[in-house]
């Protein structure tokens, strides 16, 4: 049985290799973390939810992978999204997925998603920064759209 540490490291490894500096820098933009999530994702015909793990400083600690869809759409379960954040113990976290289709337009599950994540959040007393989708060529930030309120 991997432990929840082991597991992350893996991934890490994986995705950009032994440069621990990757995880020090601070998160003012969606673009610091849109260049993670690109290598992550890769050129990937799936789409995939990725949960960045944040510190009380919003330095990236970790990521995992919440959810792995089809072509146009990824099913996600919020338990799956928070269940790593609180083993953690991370303050915040930014959501991350790909759209294969090239078109960085958020969809309206998206914004259902992006809505609900944020109620959760709350509740749990977790911050979402944002929740960036990513292409190829463009990434959206739900959180510069103003679409980062409760209803």
């Amino acid at each position: 049985m991997r432990t929840l540490k082991n597991y992350t490291l893996k991934i890490r490894r994986e995705a950009i290799g032994e440069n621990p500096a990757v995880y020090t820098k601070h998160v003012h933009t969606p673009v610091d973390v849109v260049g993670l999530a690109k290598m992550i994702s890769g050129d990937s015909a799936q789409e995939s939810m990725l949960v960045f793990l944040l510190d009380v400083k919003n330095r990236v600690v970790g990521f995992t992978e919440a959810a792995r869809g089809g072509i146009d759409s990824c099913p996600v379960d919020l338990r799956q999204i928070f269940r790593v954040a609180i083993i953690t113990g991370a303050c915040g976290i930014i959501l991350a997925h790909n759209h294969p289709s090239g078109d960085a337009a958020p969809s309206s599950e998206d914004r259902q998603l992006t809505r609900r994540v944020l109620d959760a959040a709350k509740l749990l007393g977790v911050t979402l920064v944002d929740h960036v989708i990513v292409t190829d060529n463009e990434c959206t930030s739900m959180s510069a759209r103003g679409e980062l309120v409760a209803e």
